[in-house]
């Protein structure tokens, strides 16, 4: 080996950077350039499925994360895949990755968004206690205001005023203050910035 090659492990972790600072073309080069001398290196075909996510192409994301998944289960690649659903209106796919990633880990980092989904998928459903359920754990894990918004509507529809009341102040907190129930995303689902 030459002095200045850099390991798998090193590039991945330069990818990861440039990824976290948004540089998704100098990521992407990075993961691809991985994977040309590690074809089933997990991380950075997830990470590539993720970049993709993020640029707008959710089939490929699709595809690649789920390729990961094949050779290696986790939490966070099953709550990408999710996002990665979501993106293309597949509800029950998003759910059933979501709930795969709680299964496999329910407090890998990410978890509280895993929760926060099933809880708008459950309430779309008309199972309201169910995403209630779902809103109380996203906001244990992470006191994350966009949960607390969508758990005050579902109060105020069960006719528990004084609590939904109370978790409507949360609206003047979400990323995006709005009386819209639709965050960051495409049909109220919120979209993952960065690294999930």
């Amino acid at each position: 080996m030459e002095d200045n090659e850099i390991t798998i492990k090193q590039a991945l972790e330069i990818g990861v950077k440039a990824h976290n600072q948004g540089k998704l073309n100098e990521a992407e080069t990075i993961y691809k350039n991985i994977l040309d001398k590690a074809p089933s290196n997990t991380d950075a075909l997830h990470l590539l499925g993720v970049i993709k996510h993020q640029l707008g192409n959710h089939k490929e994301a699709i595809e690649k994360i789920t390729k990961a998944i094949q050779l290696k289960s986790s939490a966070i690649y099953y709550g990408n895949l999710g996002m990665a659903y979501n993106a293309l209106g597949k509800d029950e796919e998003a759910a059933e990755s979501f709930k795969k990633a709680l299964e496999i880990n329910p407090r890998y980092e990410k978890a509280y968004l895993a929760h926060y989904n099933l809880g708008i998928y459950f309430k779309d459903k008309g199972e309201i206690l169910r995403a209630l359920e779902h809103y109380n754990k996203s906001i244990e894990l992470n006191d994350f205001p966009e949960a607390h918004w969508n758990k005050s509507l579902v109060l105020l529809l069960l006719g528990r005023f004084k609590e939904g009341w109370r978790e409507y102040n949360y609206r003047f907190k979400k990323e995006k203050p709005s009386l819209e129930n639709k965050p960051n995303g495409q049909n109220g689902h919120l979209v993952a910035n960065g690294i999930v």
